[in-house]
């Protein structure tokens, strides 16, 4: 009997709910910095106040959310109820649990590389590497991975967009992506600066590649097959349809006795006679008075 695969055995293991548990951790973060607005600062992740000593950051940033709308809120809550959900019924809680392991190192990986890179580049050309440090430091990338995975695992999965859009998964990781490239784009001075935030933005989806890569590809190719399978399907019918449809004034039905046929004299009945050994066509005129053959 063949050995079932590791994460599928132990599929079951590990903290359950996790996803959600972040999620609520963001929603009492922004409850709390609606009254103190220096809350926020002291959870992001902050290399140099890590060295000094701050060494709560390297989780806490997490708990950090990007938007400040109530609105976005709640629609952030009841999105990441569903998301961690569905992947943990997809993935198992296993690899979910290794999904947001992963996703916390390499954003704070990528912060870190961000922060020490601000000390080499000139103020106007950090700008994009910039903006994608300070949301590193934060939840940001992780939740968006989290939305990925969404739309790999469960890419047809209805969705409310701000509590009143429809919407299905794969558009909101597509319209997530799109934005994230517009902001890099619009602000990276040079394009080689902009390439380089676009790098880093990768390397903090790290987890996504890493638990979601394969899923992804198999459904490119999937989708690239199911088009292919489609369009042959549709030549197939057309030639089929075209051999099926008969030609203009082409007649279905001729008299072998007065050659009259079923488009020159449509008023007349056509039948065959099965006493006739070539089992030939007789109008009614002739059905009952001919020579059988």
């Amino acid at each position: 009997m063949k050995k079932q695969p590791f994460f599928y055995r132990h599929r079951d293991r590990g903290v359950p709910y996790l996803i959600q548990a972040l999620a609520i951790a963001n929603a009492f973060t922004f409850i709390v910095s609606q009254a103190s607005s220096q809350f926020a600062e002291t959870l992001i992740f902050n290399l140099d106040a890590v060295l000094q000593g701050d060494i709560w950051r390297v989780i806490t940033f997490a708990f950090v959310p990007v938007g400040q709308n109530t609105l976005f809120l709640i629609f952030f809550l009841l999105f990441s109820f569903r998301v961690g959900r569905a992947l943990e019924n997809s993935l198992g809680i296993l690899k979910v649990n290794l999904y947001v392991l992963f996703g916390i190192i390499a954003s704070l990986l990528v912060s870190a590389a961000g922060q020490q890179l601000a000390a080499y580049l000139p103020s106007a050309m950090y700008l994009s590497v910039g903006v994608v440090t300070e949301l590193a430091g934060t939840s940001h990338f992780l939740f968006m991975s989290f939305m990925f995975a969404y739309g790999t695992v469960a890419p047809d999965d209805p969705i409310m967009f701000m509590l009143f859009i429809p919407a299905k998964a794969w558009h909101m990781a597509v319209l997530s992506m799109v934005f994230h490239i517009y902001l890099i784009a619009f602000i990276s001075p040079t394009f080689m600066v902009g390439t380089y935030a676009f790098l880093l933005s990768l390397v903090a989806l790290f987890s996504y590649f890493i638990f979601c890569g394969k899923t992804l590809l198999r459904s490119i190719h999937g989708q690239n097959h199911d088009m292919q399978y489609k369009r042959q399907t549709s030549q197939r019918r057309r030639e089929f349809e075209a051999k099926s449809i008969p030609k203009r004034n082409a007649h279905r039905h001729k008299c072998a006795v007065c050659e009259a046929t079923d488009i020159t004299n449509p008023e007349l009945e056509f039948r065959y006679c099965s006493q006739c050994s070539e089992y030939l066509c007789y109008c009614s005129k002739h059905l009952f008075n001919h020579d059988h053959r």
